[in-house]
């Protein structure tokens, strides 16, 4: 069993509140469209056909207005869970988006897939651990 200051310092990497600006669209309040379980089932899938890629996809989802495009709807986690406000606003990121792709490449594997989905998904509900 992971100590709680491990489990917070994994879920601050995974937040990409430190590598991006997210858009002001993904926190209005919509009712989520795709069940959680249906969407880390399909988002495993992409992950593991291209892990980079899907990271990409992920932060351009967040950080642009949701296009109609079927990899941004399958991608994007706001169709699953309401966006905490907590991660709102503008700030300087603390890291640049390679260096937060290269630690969740390295964290996904060290977790498995479904793990760092589910994570995800809590770190975006809830605007996880106390911010630094």
């Amino acid at each position: 069993m992971k100590s709680p200051d491990e489990t917070n310092l994994r879920d601050t990497l995974i937040n990409p509140y430190y590598a991006i600006v997210f858009t002001d669209s993904v926190f209005k309040e919509q009712k989520p469209t795709i069940a959680k379980e249906d969407w880390v089932l399909t988002n495993t899938k992409l992950i593991e056909e291209d892990t980079p890629g899907w990271l990409e996809q992920l932060l351009s989802s967040l950080t642009e207005k949701l296009s109609d495009n079927p990899a941004s709807i399958i991608t994007s986690p706001q169709n699953t869970v309401l966006i905490s406000q907590r991660l709102s606003g503008k700030h300087e990121p603390m890291v640049t988006t390679n260096v937060w792709k290269s630690a969740n490449i390295k964290l996904l594997q060290e977790l498995g897939t479904e793990e760092w989905l589910w994570r995800l998904l809590g770190v975006l509900e809830t605007g996880g651990p106390d911010r630094l």
